[in-house]
């Protein structure tokens, strides 16, 4: 359940991060004439010489995601910690650039929709993504306190001789109760 959640969160963000990768080397490749002309309103708020820094960080990005993914497969939960710090840097950029273009719309004489609908866009955007940050954590904590369990348990039982876990799926969970069968046969006993 915890992997199905966290990778769905991961996909999400591969979703959305392969449309802003298109955008922005479609771009860089178009040239800064090419970049002011049809995004002019883009290139008051990002110019063309932050793409080539922003490529870096969806680079980067990207990179940390396919970790994530690979991370749960190969149940090594602290692979996905470089995923989760990127996560932090994407909501930094985020940040900066809503400063940025309030910081355009109050010095602007006068206020467009389109500023406001990209206004708008960001914050959801931000707000998704600091909620998909918040997701993944929880994610995060619940998976190396899964790992935690099962090499506590195969610790004990290497101390008592008895070898190791069986080789179960790596989605399985062992619980540290025991498991009890109750039916009507031990409730109806014989005289």
């Amino acid at each position: 359940m915890v992997q199905s959640t966290f990778v769905s969160f991961v996909v999400l963000d591969l979703l959305l991060l392969s449309h802003s990768l298109i955008f922005t080397i479609t771009n860089l490749i178009g040239g800064d004439v090419k970049y002011a002309e049809s995004n002019a309103l883009l290139n008051t708020v990002a110019p063309y010489g932050m793409l080539t820094p922003l490529l870096g960080i969806q680079i980067l990005w990207l990179s940390t995601c396919l970790t994530a993914v690979i991370s749960l497969k190969a149940v090594l939960p602290y692979l996905q910690l470089p995923y989760l710090l990127c996560s932090g840097l994407v909501l930094a950029t985020f940040v900066w650039l809503i400063a940025r273009l309030t910081t355009l719309i109050v010095d602007a004489d006068t206020v467009t929709w389109p500023m406001i609908v990209l206004l708008c866009a960001m914050n959801l955007v931000f707000l998704v993504q600091i909620y998909f940050l918040y997701v993944k954590l929880v994610c995060f904590k619940m998976l190396i306190r899964k790992r935690k369990l099962v090499s506590t348990m195969e610790r004990n039982l290497g101390k008592f001789g008895l070898g190791s876990l069986p080789n179960n799926d790596q989605f399985d969970t062992y619980s540290t109760k025991s498991t009890v069968i109750v039916t009507d046969d031990y409730l109806n006993r014989v005289p």
